[in-house]
């Protein structure tokens, strides 16, 4: 699971109730898409972020 949380991007792993990652975002993320098998996470903001979780 992830979320827009103001500066940055929260991405959970599902087992815990805090983060498993921060991921730092230059701004407010419009739409986000996780790949089907769990290990990309796709933001836009300003431009479009591809990141490994």
């Amino acid at each position: 699971m992830a979320a827009d949380v103001g500066d940055h991007l929260a991405v959970w792993d599902g087992t815990s109730a805090e983060p498993s990652q921060r991921i730092p975002m230059p701004a407010m993320v419009n739409d986000l898409a996780l790949s089907t098998d769990g290990t990309l996470i796709a933001a836009t903001d300003a431009g479009l972020r591809v990141v490994s979780v």
